[in-house]
This record gives structure tokens, C-alpha cells and sequence, in this order.
């Protein structure tokens, strides 16, 4: 079971409005992400491992500057036996980008986020995300 819970003004939002929320510039040493590309590299995943994507869930701060989510999917003909990814991204350097997964996930606003497996990272120069999303997975 995997949980978006949202509050302090934080508000569900679709995909297509993580990808209007503008990235800061980065500094030589903070590279921010943005929170579009952090859905759409969990998504693909998703896809690529043959899940089927039963939810997804997003949500904001009011600022834009936080976000969190959680996808919930699993295996193509066992439906019966969902899995979860929960993660959460920052543009104002406030949190590490995060993923969590496993049968539970939360994932909160009031920066609650836990699973059976999470890894964190925080926006350096060396932050590759694309290698996060896979050890999420495994």
C-alpha cells in the first residue's frame, strides 16, 4: 500500500504540472532536479521492469519548491500483489531527492517517507539520477 499524504498547504497536482514547475539554476556545487524528470524516470522504469502503473499520486508545496510522490504498480496478470515506489524531490536545498520502495511506502509533506528500502541523495554535482531510479527497483 503505498500513501501520498499532504498537508501544510501542499496540493495534488498531474504530471503535466510537475513538468510546468521551473528548475532554479544550479550553482557549482548544487545541481537541483527537476521534479517532472524525477516522475518520468520512475515511470519508464515502471514500464521497462513490465509493471502495469495501477496510481500515481503527486503533490506540491505551495511554493512549488517540494514535491512527493507515489507510484503504485505491479507485476503484468497479478494484480493481486502490488508493489510501491514513494519519492520526494527539493529545489530550495530543504531535502535530499529520495526514493523508497517495497509493498508499503509513505511519502509526506510533512516530510514523513519511509519503505522497505530507501536511498538518498542529495543535489551535488555528482547526482545522477538515472542511477538512483534502477536501485530503487532491485
Amino acid at each position: 500500500m503505498g500513501n501520498l499524504m499532504l498537508d501544510g498547504g501542499a496540493s495534488r497536482v498531474t504530471r503535466d504540472e510537475l513538468e510546468n514547475v521551473p528548475t532554479p539554476r544550479g550553482t557549482r556545487s548544487w545541481k537541483p532536479v527537476p521534479h517532472g524528470y524525477i516522475a518520468d524516470l520512475i515511470m519508464h522504469e515502471t514500464i521497462n521492469r513490465g509493471f502495469m502503473v495501477e496510481s500515481e499520486e503527486y503533490g506540491l508545496n505551495p511554493s512549488g519548491t517540494k514535491m512527493f510522490g507515489v507510484f503504485k504498480f505491479h507485476q503484468e496478470g497479478h494484480p493481486e500483489y502490488a508493489r510501491c515506489v514513494g519519492f520526494r524531490n527539493s529545489h530550495d536545498k530543504s531535502m535530499a531527492l529520495g526514493v523508497t520502495a517495497g509493498l508499503s511506502v509513505i511519502t509526506c509533506s510533512n516530510l514523513m517517507f519511509g519503505g522497505d528500502f530507501t536511498i538518498h541523495r542529495k543535489h551535488t554535482i555528482g547526482i545522477d539520477v538515472s542511477e538512483l531510479v534502477p536501485k530503487a527497483f532491485d
